[in-house]
């Protein structure tokens, strides 16, 4: 059974999913001040590396010297220093840097730090619904000064929250119980349930409200977009004009409509256009993941930098892939040949 993927997404038999906060991109405004010297950027470097490899003890002494002067501290760091905590068990710090993290932006990511299954020790804290209260209200004022529909854009944004809701599960389920177990069945069920909703409900503020741009509800904006990039294949075509139309608006990132417009080739069976989808195979005896075929590969990186992708390679990289023509074309004939869970 085939399982596309396009910015770590699979689909099982329809896993279409994205965390859109996947680190280490993060959307975080308002720093209080640069953060560019070059020891600084080693050190990062290296908590960088501690924190991909799960060595917590020794990515929270990194970050706690990161985040010693909040004044020159860029905001982006902070997940990384409080994360380092909840997985240390040092709670109190993480709710200090949390602190600290809300004080130095305009605009708290509340829906980035509500849903991070590393941070699952925190939710549980008898402090967390304090801090997050104060991320909201923090956000609710930015809001307001931009001159945003505050209850369209908190219903987009309660419509992110149950999209990624379950979907936060995916990695570590199929760490802990496999790809292929109950517990992994029941999370997909789930998510194609609350996709349906979703979609429901989406289409009812459409109906009242038409298509809900930028200017009118902030970066809310995009949870149009992962909804349709979450239904079924008739959805995804039915309103690609309408992505087209946000995107040339600037409403949503031409980067989002091309995974949009690779994922629509790549179900029809036909080659996809800026090389999003991949497909997990098996592969003498164990799983890797493959690029799904695309037109015209040569020129590939052009047409991906038109739609501000990054390039192929570093992307393929991602998946533990090494890009060149000749590996891609080499595991297309893997792809034809093998067996695909």
């Amino acid at each position: 059974m085939k399982k596309n993927v396009g910015t770590r997404s699979v689909s099982y038999p329809y896993r279409r999913f994205i965390l859109l906060f996947s680190l280490p991109v993060l959307f975080i405004s308002g720093s209080r001040g640069a953060w560019a010297q070059p020891a600084s950027d080693t050190l990062l470097a290296k908590g960088k590396t501690y924190f991909a490899a799960a060595s917590f003890d020794t990515a929270f002494v990194v970050f706690s010297q990161l985040l010693e002067d909040t004044a020159g501290v860029n905001p982006d760091l902070y997940y990384y220093g409080i994360t380092s905590a909840v997985q240390t068990a040092h709670m109190d710090q993480a709710f200090i840097w949390l602190g600290d993290y809300i004080q130095a932006v305009q605009a708290p990511q509340v829906s980035f730090y509500q849903l991070q299954y590393n941070l699952e020790a925190m939710y549980t804290d008898p402090r967390w619904p304090a801090y997050l209260l104060q991320m909201r209200q923090k956000l609710s004022g930015y809001d307001q000064d931009k001159g945003y529909d505050l209850a369209l854009k908190d219903s987009l944004d309660e419509i992110f929250y149950l999209d990624q809701r379950d979907r936060i599960l995916i990695a570590p389920y199929e760490k802990k119980y496999g790809d292929t177990s109950t517990q992994m069945q029941q999370v997909w069920e789930r998510i194609g349930r609350q996709d349906s909703i979703n979609l429901a409900l989406l289409q009812h503020l459409w109906n009242r409200h038409g298509w809900l741009s930028k200017s009118r509800v902030g970066s809310a904006a995009v949870t149009q977009w992962v909804v349709i990039q979450h239904a079924d294949l008739a959805v995804q075509k039915k309103y690609l004009p309408l992505l087209k139309q946000a995107a040339a608006k600037g409403d949503i990132k031409k980067s989002s409509l091309a995974l949009t417009i690779d994922r629509i080739l790549s179900e029809e069976g036909k080659e996809q256009l800026y090389g999003s989808q991949l497909s997990r195979i098996k592969w003498q005896g164990s799983y890797r993941y493959v690029i799904d075929p695309i037109a015209d590969p040569e020129h590939l990186d052009q047409r991906r930098k038109e739609m501000g992708m990054k390039p192929m390679a570093d992307y393929a990289r991602d998946f533990d892939i090494d890009w060149s023509l000749k590996n891609y074309k080499a595991d297309l004939e893997k792809l034809k040949r093998s067996s695909r869970p």
